[in-house]
């Protein structure tokens, strides 16, 4: 080969080397599609004042939540044996359909006269039935009354009945009492869903239990609650209650002995009280909501609850303030965070595409996640879990606009280079930024 020749190949390296230095081999796409509904837990006892309801539902409306989600008592509705008293529940049902309010009710609340009789707690709501037919007669009952009302979507059969304080029973009286239950409505009321119980958390080994005990009546969703950072320890917290074997554990066990069903957080929020802030609250929700609608699987988010209760109400003082209003209904900070966040996640589908940001500093402090919505809209929300932080944010495709929204619900419009850029964004420990993207 001819020095000349030579020469040429060593320069035709030196321009090509600058690109191999610079490509990099594309990950797979991560991102994928799901559905995510909203419900709003709130509890109302036989002959509460409807006038009194319509007021929750309007705030239902405001928030753009179509669902509720609440107990159906049966102390209240059998008092007495074969006494059945349906009559303000029918008004209820009405009232909700005018409103467009679908209701997903559980149904729990032993009456003393149909139950087993464990008084070693000094109560006997949470009681098992003592006689199987009396359950199979109410529910029967029940659910043969209110077939007519189309929007009674599913029952929930109990709840919480994985701890003893809720169900003080076993898990062979619970298999008892569902089957029983799921047998009596998709009887009388086919199409009704019938769901497992709110399980208090994720609880791989009740649900494999029950499933593994029942597969003829399996399920409809497999329900449960999180409320990290008020009932748990200091060091559970939103990013963590999940634990990586949420899907390799919970999630596999509930396929493998109950089939493939939704998996639904119906019960989840965060209690304006000792010493916790509205900001705080607010802000846990705008991490909340985020991290469980990226969470695989998770279909469903409930949110305890539409507002404060009085401040003589039984029950502890920490859950009379879980409301994302006060119990005068003027809203919280967390009202305008969560509607803003329902707004966007009200859709057909929502596209979970956390690659979709590149982020520069913060180190693994940083927690993000990006949404897409059908209509091209995106949202990404970023936040540090320890301490102050200062980074940058490279969307991986250019938008048109970009909006700030802030936890109280105003907007700024913010300035970002290249239509993907976004420099020095302060972040605060726990206090989450939120931002829409429009599509290009």
């Amino acid at each position: 080969m001819s020095t000349k020749t030579t020469m040429r190949l060593i320069l035709i390296i030196l321009l090509l080397l600058p690109s191999l230095a610079c490509h990099k081999e594309k990950r797979p796409s991560t991102a994928y599609w799901k559905r995510i509904e909203f419900a709003v837990h709130e509890n109302y006892d036989k002959g509460q004042d409807l006038k009194d309801v319509e007021k929750d539902f309007e705030l239902f409306k405001e928030l753009k939540i179509q669902t509720w989600r609440g107990e159906f008592a049966w102390d209240d509705y059998e008092p007495q044996q074969g006494r059945f008293d349906f009559g303000w529940l029918h008004q209820f049902c009405d009232l909700a359909q005018q409103h467009g309010i679908r209701l997903r009710p559980y149904l729990n609340d032993t009456p003393k006269w149909a139950a087993a009789g464990r008084t070693a707690d000094g109560v006997t709501w949470n009681d098992p039935p003592a006689r199987i037919r009396e359950w199979r007669d109410f529910v029967g009952s029940l659910a043969r009354s209110l077939s007519g009302h189309r929007n009674v979507l599913s029952y929930e059969i109990y709840n919480k009945e994985n701890k003893k304080e809720s169900w003080d029973g076993s898990l062979e009286e619970y298999r008892a009492v569902f089957a029983t239950a799921a047998e009596q409505i998709r009887t009388t009321s086919p199409g009704k869903q019938v769901i497992l119980g709110g399980l208090v958390g994720p609880d791989p080994d009740w649900v494999e239990g029950m499933c593994e005990l029942a597969r003829a009546v399996s399920p409809n969703a497999i329900p449960f609650h999180a409320y990290p950072e008020t009932s748990t320890p200091n060091t559970v917290l939103v990013e963590n209650f999940l634990s990586p074997t949420f899907l390799t554990d919970f999630v596999a066990k509930s396929d493998s002995q109950c089939g493939s069903r939704p998996i639904w957080l119906n019960e989840t929020g965060y209690a304006t009280y000792g010493g916790k802030t509205e900001r705080d609250q607010a802000a846990w929700w705008a991490r909340a909501i985020p991290t469980f609608a990226a969470t695989p699987r998770i279909s469903l988010i409930g949110i305890y609850e539409i507002k404060d209760s009085p401040a003589d109400s039984a029950g502890d003082a920490v859950s009379h303030h879980f409301g994302l209003t006060h119990a005068s209904r003027q809203p919280k900070m967390a009202f305008h965070t969560v509607r803003l966040l329902v707004d966007f996640f009200t859709a057909d589908s929502i596209q979970v595409d956390d690659d979709g940001l590149e982020i520069q500093g913060g180190d693994t402090r940083i927690q993000h996640h990006l949404f897409r919505r059908p209509d091209g809209r995106r949202l990404f929300v970023l936040w540090s879990t320890q301490g102050t932080a200062k980074v940058r944010v490279d969307l991986a495709e250019k938008g048109k606009q970009a909006v700030e929204y802030a936890l109280d619900g105003s907007t700024r419009d913010v300035p970002f280079s290249k239509r993907r850029t976004f420099k020095d964004i302060q972040l605060a420990e726990r206090e989450p930024r939120l931002f829409i993207i429009e599509k290009r």
